[in-house]
């Protein structure tokens, strides 16, 4: 079969590193095959899934039922950004995660502009509304989320805090020691904290064997300039020259999505960071919580959190 053919398949299947329903089971019986007779087409193929991001659900599915405030034109490298903006104030940036788009912050918006800030959120390139990004269409990687939260945070300047959540706090943490955005404050839910994390997902995940995850990362490097080492935020902190944000980073202990010790061995190297560990909502529903959302809004607004203990469950 082509490669123009494996990628329609892909397409019609859903395929990328979520899987896409049934087609789970044949990709990791794929790369179980690969990994003993093809390590190389295997890595090549582990890539291409790795940095493939599904089309983004009709706009009626993403909707929160908040208003799509103000749009904003603002282009990476001519390369058309989904920007919208609402409220006035200190500015808050909301990002997503992998596969995400701007309404997965949505619930944050309200609370946030009701507490005087004006609130910023996007569609990485290729997510969403937003254009494709710098390996094209449908095809991303956490670079394609750091190049655009280093464009809004130009266009605004001055920035006060960041929401983010998974890959989106991943690119906050690399934008953050790069002196590309200089918030005062972040909040980090689920954050993916390195590349090699990230390897470690998606070979368990879709039946990568060694021969064909050692593959996919050299490829990363060698096609993509996608260095694991680029996005080892917990490392990146650490060697960072300029003045930390305060930091705030909720995790809940049955994410399944990034190991359970990301906050921790993130906050080790964040001087002051808070972590606060949840129960019994996952990855992306701890995003969602009300209690999530009322100790960010007082953790910004600089005010002691209202939710007690910090240490709170879905129960």
């Amino acid at each position: 079969m082509s490669g123009a053919k494996v990628q329609s398949w892909w397409a019609r299947n859903g395929v990328s590193a979520l899987g896409g329903g049934a087609s789970l089971a044949v990709i990791r019986v794929g790369f179980g095959i690969g990994e003993r007779l093809a390590p190389r087409l295997a890595g090549i193929a582990g890539q291409r899934i790795w940095f493939r991001v599904p089309p983004a659900p009709p706009p009626s599915r993403r909707d929160r039922g908040v208003g799509a405030g103000a749009p904003l034109t603002l282009a990476v490298d001519g390369r058309g950004l989904n920007v919208r903006t609402w409220g006035q104030g200190p500015v808050v940036l909301l990002m997503h995660g992998w596969s995400g788009w701007w309404q997965q912050l949505s619930v944050y918006v309200e609370p946030l502009v009701a507490a005087g800030f004006q609130v910023v959120a996007w569609d990485a390139p290729s997510h969403g509304d937003s254009a494709p990004g710098r390996h094209g269409r449908h095809y991303a990687s956490v670079a394609d989320l750091v190049d655009a939260v280093a464009t809004v945070s130009a266009q605004f300047g001055d920035v006060e805090a960041i929401v983010a959540h998974s890959a989106g706090a991943m690119a906050a943490g690399v934008a953050v020691a790069s002196g590309a955005v200089h918030p005062r404050r972040v909040v980090l839910v689920s954050p993916s904290v390195s590349g090699a994390d990230q390897i470690a997902y998606l070979t368990s995940r879709l039946g990568w064997g060694p021969r064909t995850a050692q593959r996919v990362e050299a490829i990363a490097g060698q096609r993509c300039g996608i260095r694991m080492a680029d996005y080892d935020v917990p490392q990146l902190i650490a060697d960072c020259p300029n003045e930390l944000p305060l930091a705030l980073f909720i995790q809940d202990r049955g994410d399944q999505e990034i190991p359970t010790d990301s906050s921790v061995r993130l906050a080790a190297n964040w001087p002051g960071a808070e972590v606060v560990s949840t129960s019994g909502f996952d990855h992306f529903k701890v995003l969602w919580a009300p209690a999530t959302v009322r100790q960010t809004v007082d953790f910004l607004s600089g005010r002691p959190s209202t939710v007690k203990p910090l240490q709170y469950s879905s129960n």
